[in-house]
């Protein structure tokens, strides 16, 4: 379409230069004659400057003669055409202009005269008469395929003007014409988003972009529309429009395609070329047109394919900024796979790979793959040990452990990092995050000693005020709690414009409330929430303030505080609400417990420990005396979510029901065996495994244990997991763990998974530490038993299995800090007690304290006595520790009592107790005085 005006031409000059007509137009005195063939067989070879040349000597040699007159109308425009072809737009302006004003009446020839007149203009600079020119050109044509082509000109004149808001909507009008063919259409989106680029307009290119469906499949818009997808995506990434930006990228053909597609297309045109030319009928001028055509094509074509060719090739990159755009928005999986691809490909430059695999560790980090993670990490730091990056990549091979509660193995990459960069910019950052693992290690003086480190020798850095509030934390952790306070109060005063403001300011409230100071915790959270009403802290300080109150007795005042707590608020808001309910029976508002609880459960959806709340709703009516209210409450509550492994504990339900079935004389235990016979008829498992298992914990504490496990066996083999509530998963984890069989982590995971809330959980802990492969993961899981459910049954079995663990690791000083707790326990009396002593005495003894460890021992044998077992290992480490001091006299003594006592016979350490006893025996002199 661009060279219609060549075709106008041609028409123009028709038949007349050809054959006998052209003969009888051609004047016989040879200069007119010659310089005219001169003129045309240029014109017909594309010479244009020469053609120009002839016709203006022509013009310039013949005017005045009649001949000359009677061929210029036809000669004119040829001579204005290879004026412009030849560079010379002012000339070609002129003719153009002389043509259109000598003959207004030839109107079949003026729009191809308009619109190269246009063109000349557009070409000499002249933007409004070139405008002019367009508009005139449409007006007359406006039907003609260059009427289209004129519109995209007088953008392009917007754009040399520096208009480009006018440029751009002359082009988006353009494609939203229904006249345009969808090809234009697209090429006019496709020149307004490069427009757009091009003056800095990037939001309207992105917007151009994003919002045009491109259907583009050919060369050269394609490779157009690639670098303008590049472009658009680099700045929506940059702006953090993440989502947007993929959808940018998304739109760019890789590099092999563009080649692929611009060869084809040479080869195609070659193709044409070759069918046109061969044997063509038309005569010599469409020979020439197509010849001329075909070689401007072709020439242009061959120098956007070399260009393409000596370019490098973009598509690691733009793969590479694809899934950065991934990473960024939330999508790590994709991103995981183009940062592999980029970075394992050999191809590619180093420089490029280097920084996809580093993205690739990120990726695995987001994935929470922490295994894959330290995996791609550590090939990174061997593929690249001098990358600037090595050092991060080594930190988020620690921050993989952390995440998986492996703060040991955290702790010790962390040390090779801070010891092979210590002056490094982030190693404020690295100190911290030893410091955190440290923590959670609970090596709290280590801890507390890199917090420490790095608010004496890092002031300045963002980190301190997070180093500071640790190092109160750690005071908090070991129950420190006036330590606590000093540190908080002062960071307080500090950092009372700080993000962690309101963070501080909770922990201090912690604190006072944990040292029971609950007038001073009152006043500190009324003024928290006052100074951060809206803060994330606002609804745990807000239930904590309750409890403050409750603990002072200013039970109207806590409630109202357990109120303001919302279901926004997850976790808390169940137990507000309970806490309410507390307080309703605490002052003996009973049908106010009822109303409370009753509005509860009615909520538009299923709130948790909604089965909880019912049986408190019946147990308020047992209190009022309404037990015709009661025993239905509890039939349909336990009817409506027996079912529901979801719903909570029904176990108050069921209790419930036998007492008031008991107290009516009715048989329980037969109502309980109906219910299940019909659950299981009616395939509600999952109220007939909360029926057996009530079941069989009924037989237990009748003594019938092998009955209670058969039952447990039939919910086992006839319920699968999922069916179960949390009650029930942890029943037949527990089941399955007294048998050994494996398959118990399989319950206790799932529990863990379906129900993270529950009380339960610690069940889940305890097997699942009991079944661990090794001592760093039964560490785990015994640390969270008792970060998260201390008060569990099994609390005291778990301290001292955990005390045992942590001495296996070599954590002599945790240990004892786990242990001597249990010291405190008004439960663990007696042989528990005795054993805490026992492990702690195994603790100083690792710390070749044998002296502390003595002062233990002689605890245990001389106040639990009651324990053989225990009294036995006691003397006999007693003796040994005695030894480890060269007191070999004092350990004499102590074997002495110990084979004394005839209950100690039968204990492994009896027979080595006689021998050493005599050993030393024999060393001694007659006459040393025995005890």
């Amino acid at each position: 379409m661009l060279r219609a005006s060549r075709l106008f031409l041609l028409a123009i000059l028709g038949t007349a230069l050809a054959g006998t007509v052209y003969a009888e137009l051609i004047p016989r005195e040879h200069g007119l004659q010659a310089t005219l063939q001169e003129a045309t067989t240029a014109f017909e070879q594309s010479d244009y400057a020469r053609a120009a040349a002839a016709f203006e000597h022509l013009a310039a040699t013949y005017a005045d003669e009649p001949r000359y007159r009677q061929l210029e109308p036809r000669l004119l425009p040829l001579h204005a055409h290879a004026s412009r072809m030849s560079g010379d737009a002012p000339r070609a302006i002129t003719l153009f202009e002389s043509y259109l004003e000598q003959y207004p009446d030839r109107e079949e020839t003026w729009p191809f005269v308009l619109f190269s007149l246009a063109q000349a203009y557009q070409e000499n600079g002249n933007t409004a008469e070139a405008a002019r020119a367009y508009q005139r050109f449409r007006e007359l044509a406006p039907d003609r395929p260059e009427a289209l082509v004129s519109v995209l000109r007088e953008a392009d004149l917007s754009f040399t003007d520096g208009d480009s808001e006018t440029g751009i909507a002359r082009l988006l009008d353009f494609a939203e014409s229904p006249r345009v063919p969808a090809t234009l259409r697209s090429q006019a989106r496709l020149r307004a988003v490069q427009a757009a680029q091009s003056f800095g307009r990037d939001a309207q290119a992105a917007d151009i972009l994003l919002g045009t469906h491109w259907a583009i499949r050919t060369m050269p818009d394609l490779a157009i529309l690639a670098f303008a997808g590049l472009r658009a995506g680099e700045w929506l990434a940059n702006e953090g429009r993440h989502a947007e930006a993929t959808l940018a990228y998304r739109t760019v053909p890789p590099y092999v395609q563009l080649l692929s597609l611009q060869r084809e297309r040479l080869a195609q045109l070659l193709r044409i070329q070759r069918e046109r030319l061969q044997g063509s009928p038309l005569g010599v001028q469409a020979d020439t047109f197509w010849r001329d055509y075909f070689a401007g094509v072709i020439a242009g074509v061959r120098e956007e394919l070399a260009t393409l060719e000596a370019m490098e090739d973009y598509t690691p990159g733009w793969q590479l900024r694809l899934g950065e755009t991934f990473l960024r928005g939330g999508r790590p999986r994709e991103a995981a796979l183009l940062f592999r691809h980029v970075s394992e490909n050999e191809y590619n430059p180093a420089a490029l790979r280097e920084r996809a695999h580093y993205a690739w560790i990120l990726s695995a980090n987001d994935l929470e793959d922490w295994d894959r993670a330290r995996a791609i990490a550590e090939a990174f730091l061997e593929a690249y040990p001098q990358n600037p990056l090595a050092p991060e990549a080594l930190f988020l091979i620690a921050n993989a452990y952390q995440q998986e509660g492996k703060h040991t193995e955290a702790v010790e990459v962390l040390d090779r990092l801070l010891a092979a960069q210590p002056g490094h910019k982030l190693a404020p950052r690295w100190r911290f995050a030893r410091g955190y693992n440290h923590a959670m290690a609970e090596n709290y003086t280590a801890a507390r000693d890199d917090f420490t480190a790095i608010v004496r020798d890092s002031p300045d850095d963002p980190v301190v005020t997070r180093a500071r509030l640790w190092q109160a934390l750690t005071h908090l952790f070991e129950k420190a709690y006036a330590d606590a306070l000093v540190l908080l109060e002062q960071l307080k005063a500090d950092a009372h414009d700080h993000p962690l403001a309101a963070e501080i300011a909770y922990r201090r409230a912690s604190a006072l409330y944990a040292m029971r100071d609950y007038a001073t915790t009152r006043d500190a959270l009324v003024q928290l929430l006052a100074d951060f009403p809206d803060d994330q802290r606002a609804p745990a300080a807000r239930v904590l303030l309750g409890d403050a109150l409750m603990g002072l007795g200013e039970l109207d005042e806590a409630a109202a505080q357990f109120d303001r707590v919302t279901p926004a608020a997850a976790s808390l808001y169940p137990y507000a609400v309970f806490q309410r309910g507390k307080i309703h029976r605490a002052t003996g508002d009973i049908p106010q417990l009822i109303a409370h609880f009753e509005a509860y459960t009615k909520g538009e959806t299923q709130p948790p420990r909604v089965a909880e709340a019912l049986t408190w709703i019946g147990w308020g009516y047992l209190q009022l005396g309404e037990t015709d209210k009661a025993y239905p409450h509890f039939t349909e509550a336990f009817d409506r979510y027996g079912n529901d492994p979801h719903a909570g504990e029904t176990g108050g339900i069921l209790r419930s029901l036998e007492q008031l079935q008991r107290r009516n004389g009715d048989d329980f235990i037969a109502w309980l065996e109906r219910e299940r016979t019909r659950s299981l008829e009616n395939k509600e498992l999952t109220r007939y495994a909360r029926l057996t298992l009530y079941l069989a914990d009924s037989h237990e504490r009748e003594g019938r244990v092998e009955r209670a496990d058969t039952l447990r066996f039939a919910v086992l083999e006839r319920v699968p997991p999922e069916a179960l509530d949390a009650a029930g998963l942890a029943a037949i984890g527990q089941l399955l763990l007294a048998d050994d069989f494996p398959s118990a982590r399989r319950y206790f995971e799932a529990m863990l998974e379906a129900y993270p809330q529950s009380p339960h959980t610690g069940a889940a802990y305890y097997g699942l530490a009991l079944l661990a492969d090794d001592d760093t993961e039964a560490e785990t899981w015994l640390k969270r038993f008792q970060d998260e459910t201390p008060y569990h049954a099994e609390a005291i079995p778990v301290a001292l299995l955990r005390g045992e663990v942590l001495l296996r690791l070599g954590k002599p000083e945790q240990a004892r800090r786990v242990l001597e707790e249990t010291l405190t326990w008004k439960h663990a009396r007696g042989q528990p007690q005795a054993k805490a002593l026992l492990l702690i005495a195994d603790s100083y003894a690792a710390e070749n304290a044998p002296d502390k460890a003595i002062a233990y021992q002689q605890h245990v044998y001389t106040l639990y006595r009651a324990y053989p077992d225990l009294l036995a290992r006691a003397y006999w480490q007693s003796a040994q520790a005695f030894l480890a001091l060269e007191r070999p006299e004092a350990a004499r003594r102590t074997l002495i009592e110990m084979t004394g006592d005839e209950r100690l016979t039968s204990s492994p350490e009896y027979p080595q107790a006689v021998g050493l006893l005599e050993t030393l025996s024999a060393r001694q002199p007659e006459t040393e005085a025995t005890p």
